[in-house]
């Protein structure tokens, strides 16, 4: 790994037990602030539990569980802006903290780009050769939808 240059970042995150230590690494070594689920709540906890302690923490979610997409689908738009924000580390485990680390700025930039422009961010899913951004578009003839 190289050394970052990057300020710190105004993002904090909180990282599901699932996630590898090297991909911790990179997130101390970029001087992140993060919280981890087992000190938090410990481990073996609920999801819902998990998400519901990002949203209340101000946390970026990161978990390998594939699970968040579909607890995230399941929230209703006027209830998004409560949920997590959520990062889906998806592929090879050994070359996670890798990836996270060559696109860590653009995640973060994706997310500052959304809260500038009015937009959720269900997810992100990051993937070996790919990174998917799932935004949901305010309706602006019905903002509680």
């Amino acid at each position: 790994m190289t050394e970052p240059s990057d300020p710190p970042s105004e993002f904090r995150f909180l990282i599901d037990e699932n996630v590898s230590a090297s991909a911790i690494r990179v997130l101390r070594l970029y001087g992140r602030e993060l919280l981890e689920s087992r000190d938090v709540i410990g481990t073996q906890s609920p999801d819902r539990i998990l998400e519901w302690v990002a949203h209340t923490h101000q946390c970026i979610l990161v978990s390998r569980d594939r699970d968040f997409k579909a607890i995230i689908k399941g929230v209703k738009a006027r209830e998004l802006r409560k949920t997590a924000r959520t990062i889906i580390l998806r592929g090879n485990e050994v070359t996670e903290a890798d990836r996270l680390q060559q696109c860590l700025p653009i995640i973060e930039q994706f997310f500052r780009n959304a809260t500038v422009s009015g937009l959720d961010i269900e997810f992100i899913q990051l993937m070996e050769d790919d990174i998917n951004v799932k935004y949901r578009i305010p309706d602006l003839r019905n903002p509680e939808r």
